[in-house]
């Protein structure tokens, strides 16, 4: 008796951390996990799905769809291509002692051209995407499209390191003199 008197608040945790235990193991067992409310299909991208269960196409409409997908993403990875190479053609400049503004510019344009490509691309992918479309499903489609322009910045804001929001500095840089001409290669005319 003395024991139960001395323990009698441990003998009580234990038995309500017990009880606890069964309950925990309980809802554990019994209650169902409930899967995500619109998981991705295996396989697919999640804005394609989104596109599809927002819009509401028909087993018609996302054969179409995946179709313009598959040209476009065709498309643009030829666009991607095109701007790392010219990117880097860009960058290989710093490996030279003296660059003409002329030149770094003619190749800050070629990027900025690709750039105009790629928006380009992108704008009429989504013109054929809403084409694609039922009158009632247009009406969806003008409303969605802004959501998705959004998500689709807001991804290219995350892998450029920026927070989301912030755009990125431009303009001119006035901080420097102008970059010293390199020496004429051999059999090139100025």
């Amino acid at each position: 008796m003395d024991y139960i008197e001395k323990n009698k608040l441990l003998i009580i945790l234990v038995a309500i951390m017990t009880l606890l235990n069964i309950v925990s193991i309980s809802l554990i067992l019994l209650l169902p996990l409930r899967p995500p409310q619109h998981p991705p299909r295996a396989g697919r991208d999640p804005g394609q799905d989104f596109i599809e269960r927002e819009l509401k196409f028909t087993a018609e409409q996302q054969k179409r769809y995946a179709e313009l997908r598959r040209v476009h993403f065709k498309e643009m990875d030829s666009i991607m291509r095109a701007c790392s190479e010219a990117s880097k053609a860009l960058f290989d400049l710093l490996k030279q002692e003296r660059v003409s503004d002329e030149l770094v510019r003619a190749k800050a344009a070629m990027l900025g051209q690709l750039e105009i490509e790629r928006s380009v691309a992108t704008f009429m992918h989504f013109c054929d995407l809403r084409a694609l479309c039922s009158p009632e499903q247009q009406l969806k489609f003008d409303t969605v499209i802004a959501d998705v322009l959004m998500k689709m910045r807001e991804s290219g804001m995350k892998r450029e390191g920026r927070p989301e929001g912030e755009p990125p500095e431009m303009g001119p840089r006035t901080d420097r003199e102008p970059m010293p001409m390199p020496p004429p290669e051999p059999g090139f005319p100025r």
